[in-house]
């Protein structure tokens, strides 16, 4: 359902290859149309609009009632497909540099799609209220590490994840989001969780998902440096960009993974990308190099398992969370910042409490800033934390109670997220036993 595969007619666009793609000893052999209408919306970039226009006649045609119901595991269907073709695309022969691009971008767009449609699916989820409106006390929340995990292959909450969120909007609780994401995405996550809006790209924009406006915080010199760099770095064979960054940059690489019986069962536990190839940063001398060269000084790096950041050296996860505060409360107003790396600190440094969960990359450097760190990890130890928050004597209320009842029952992606809070090690357990 690619794009490659429709010609536009007098009438409309016309579908040219009937081929069966999706039956075959390499294909995913599956017949349901919920599949080629979720890959469609994928391949289209539909907007939630025409998303639902489309549904809607296809059902008005079809008498296909239940279609629903089977669409969004067609589209983790689809999304995992696109980025595992992508990446074996990628790594089964010498490629141009056009092409790589192009599968990059095919990857990519696959990689948004997933964690978009996941955040929408886990944000229908939370109990969440109608009136968003910005508070004190706000809580700054950083997404990865936090929210969400990438055990999927891409980044995605949990059912703990999912009850945390509800807790904090059943206190009272205002949530911001702090985060390295883009723009597009705070703004995504917004939409899909209820949050009041949030600090994107390491402190470098405010976004106010309340009254639908939004402030840039980096300065020109910065963003010339940034534009001339992102120039620089399109040039460079197997370096690839992400395109929604605005206002840094999100530069990475694709690294074989070794095929090693041992390093793959490792990779698995540890919740790796989709396909042969994940997502790595890019060499750390290089870059520092690039940038030496071009006299970029008012620039600095940050660097993840998985990529490489350049943002502007005047802004920060702290001088963010502060000018969100004075931009939509008040000076005064008490902050609440949650996260779990060294990129976090900034924002301990100046939120009344802090807090992490128990995978902290700078436990000791956090707690010397007063940051209270949870018992267990990732989406648990948010859940933890919410619970603390609520209620710090450690008694709970009738908004406590059941907010897992209103959950569909035998919903198979809801149970996947179940299991996604269980410790690697005791979910290998259950499968080898």
């Amino acid at each position: 359902m690619g794009r490659a595969e429709w010609i536009m007619g007098p009438h409309g666009p016309l579908k040219t290859d009937y081929e069966h793609h999706g039956m075959g000893k390499s294909e995913l052999n599956t017949t349901d149309p919920a599949y080629d209408l979720a890959e469609t919306i994928l391949t289209l970039a539909l907007s939630p609009e025409e998303e639902h226009r489309l549904i809607r006649r296809y059902v008005e045609m079809t008498g296909d009632d239940e279609l629903e119901q089977r669409l969004f595991i067609n589209k983790l269907l689809a999304g995992l497909w696109t980025m595992s073709s992508a990446q074996e695309h990628l790594f089964c022969k010498s490629q141009p540099a056009d092409r790589q691009q192009q599968l990059h971008q095919q990857f990519l767009s696959a990689w948004n799609f997933l964690t978009e449609q996941t955040a929408l699916f886990c944000g229908a989820l939370c109990r969440s209220s109608p009136d968003v409106q910005w508070r004190s006390p706000l809580v700054s929340l950083d997404i990865d590490g936090v929210l969400d995990h990438r055990r999927f292959g891409f980044p995605s909450t949990t059912a703990d994840g999912i009850e945390a969120v509800s807790l904090l909007g059943a206190h009272g609780f205002c949530v911001a989001l702090n985060t390295a994401r883009s723009v597009a995405e705070v703004k995504a996550y917004c939409q899909a969780y209820g949050f009041a809006g949030g600090v994107a790209e390491y402190g470098s924009y405010l976004w106010d998902a309340v009254a639908q406006r939004g402030q840039v915080l980096i300065g020109e010199e910065a963003r010339r440096q940034l534009a001339e760099l992102r120039a620089r770095l399109r040039t460079i064979p197997g370096v690839f960009l992400d395109d929604r960054h605005q206002y840094s940059i999100r530069a990475f690489t694709y690294q074989a993974m070794p095929r090693a019986m041992l390093s793959v069962l490792v990779n698995a536990l540890r919740g790796f990308g989709i396909g042969p190839g994940p997502p790595t940063p890019l060499p750390p001398l290089a870059i520092d190099h690039l940038m030496t060269e071009l006299g970029l000084d008012q620039l600095s790096v940050h660097k993840t398992m998985n990529d490489t950041t350049i943002v502007a050296k005047e802004t920060d996860k702290g001088v963010g969370l502060t000018a969100l505060r004075d931009w939509v409360l008040s000076p005064d107003a008490e902050t609440i910042a949650i996260g779990d790396s060294e990129a976090d600190l900034p924002m301990f440094r100046v939120a009344d409490r802090c807090f992490a969960p128990a995978q902290i990359d700078c436990a000791l450097q956090a707690r010397l800033l007063g940051c209270q760190i949870a018992p267990h990890s990732d989406q648990r130890g948010l859940l933890d934390i919410a619970r603390l928050l609520a209620h710090p004597d450690g008694s709970r209320c009738s908004h406590c109670s059941n907010l897992r009842e209103p959950w569909p029952r035998d919903d198979l992606f809801l149970e996947t997220l179940k299991a996604a809070d269980r410790p690697p090690w005791a979910t290998l357990m259950r499968a080898l036993w």
